[in-house]
């Protein structure tokens, strides 16, 4: 029977700390839900003044969207016209290899060209200067 009465004054006394603990706890919570209802009435009020001093201004919402819609049309129209510009930027730098392709045939057309000429120019240099000794040589006979 004692260790019966020695539990159940154990198991109070366990129920009366959690029931102190609940309490303490319960009331940190409720403390920290008045903070938070008086942290959201200032902004509420913060927020009632912006909106008083936007009023005062003559700032009005709908006319803010407006702006802010003309100048999403406007950065819109400005991408478009950067799409256009690359474009056109692509489409000229094609060009460009494309010349520049061109280009380097040419050269190494008037490479070759000028190679054939130079062997030309060669054996024509041999064949007058062959010349010019058969010329002597014919002179010498005579």
């Amino acid at each position: 029977f004692k260790e019966q009465l020695a539990t159940s004054e154990a198991a109070i006394q366990d129920a009366e700390d959690t029931r102190h603990a609940s309490e303490t706890g319960f009331k940190e919570l409720q403390a920290e839900l008045s903070n938070l209802e008086q942290g959201q009435a200032t902004k509420d009020q913060e927020l009632r003044l912006t909106h008083n001093q936007c009023k005062s201004l003559g700032i009005d919402n709908t006319v803010l969207r407006s702006q802010v819609n003309q100048l999403n049309i406007e950065i819109s129209r400005l991408n478009n016209e950067l799409l256009s510009k690359q474009d056109a930027l692509l489409q000229a730098q094609t060009g460009l290899e494309e010349k520049e392709r061109a280009l380097k045939t040419v050269a190494k057309k008037y490479h070759e060209a000028t190679n054939e000429l130079n062997m030309k120019t060669t054996k024509m240099t041999r064949l007058t200067s062959a010349l010019v000794m058969t010329t002597a040589e014919k002179e010498k006979l005579e």
